[in-house]
C-alpha cells in the first residue's frame, strides 16, 4: 500500500522518500486541531438546535395532539387523518411537496455548474466579484425582493406592458401561478445552495478532478 501511494505521489509530481509517519507530538497536534475544528462550530451547532431543531420538534408533538398545551398531550392520529381524507388541506400538502422538492431540483441542476465554474475556470479577482454579485441581494429583506418581483409579473406591470408593446396580448394571473411560485422560491435560495458547492468545489484539488 505504502508503494502505490508513494508511486503515485511520483507521478503526480511530488517528491519521492518515505511516507511521513506520525510520532506522539504529531498525533496530539492533529487531536488537538480536530478539537478546535469543533469548537469553530459548536456555536452554530447550537443556534441551530435552538432555533430551529427544537421548534421543528414542538411541532411534531403538537401533531399528534388533541390540545394545545405540550403539559396535556393526548396521542391522536386524527390530526393526520384529517389532512389525508380532506381533499383542499390534501392537495395543499402535495402541492407543498411538489414545489419544495422542484425548487430544489431547478437550484440543484443551475448551482452546480455555476459553482463548478466559478471555483475552477475564474480567476480570484472574478471569483470575488461573482460571489458579491450572488451576496448583494441578500442584504435587502425577503419580502421587499419577492414584491419587486410581484410588481414585475402584475397585470399592468412591466412584463405586461412590455408585451403590449411588441403587440402580444397580457398574460393575466401570473403571480398566482404554481410556477411563479417555484420561480419566487428558485430565486430566494439559489445563493444558499451555489455557496455550500462552491466551497466544497474549491477545496477539490486540481490533480484529483483530473
Amino acid at each position: 500500500m505504502a508503494t502505490s501511494v508513494r508511486d503515485h505521489r511520483q507521478r503526480l509530481g511530488g517528491a519521492p522518500g518515505p511516507l511521513p509517519a506520525y510520532g506522539a507530538s504529531g498525533r496530539k497536534r492533529i487531536a488537538s486541531g480536530r478539537a478546535g475544528r469543533y469548537l469553530l462550530i459548536l456555536p452554530i451547532s447550537l443556534v441551530l438546535t435552538v432555533f430551529f431543531f427544537v421548534p421543528l420538534v414542538i411541532i411534531f408533538v403538537y401533531s399528534f395532539s388533541q390540545t394545545d398545551s405540550l403539559s396535556q398531550v393526548q396521542f391522536t392520529l386524527q390530526n393526520y387523518a384529517a389532512v389525508i381524507t380532506s381533499g383542499p388541506k390534501l392537495s395543499m400538502y402535495t402541492n407543498s411537496i411538489v414545489y419544495s422538492a422542484a425548487t430544489v431540483l431547478i437550484c440543484l441542476v443551475i448551482a452546480f455548474p455555476l459553482a463548478y465554474y466559478i471555483a475552477k475556470y475564474l480567476s480570484r479577482t472574478a471569483q470575488a466579484f461573482t460571489i458579491a454579485l450572488l451576496v448583494a441581494p441578500l442584504f435587502m429583506s425577503m419580502l421587499i425582493r419577492i414584491f419587486g418581483w410581484r410588481l414585475f409579473f402584475l397585470k399592468y406591470g412591466l412584463l405586461n406592458e412590455a408585451l403590449v408593446l411588441i403587440g402580444l396580448p397580457r398574460a393575466e394571473g401570473l403571480t398566482y401561478m404554481g410556477p411563479m411560485a417555484i420561480f419566487g422560491m428558485v430565486y430566494l435560495y439559489f445563493p444558499f445552495v451555489v455557496f455550500p458547492i462552491y466551497v466544497a468545489i474549491s477545496g477539490i484539488p486540481n490533480e484529483l478532478l483530473h
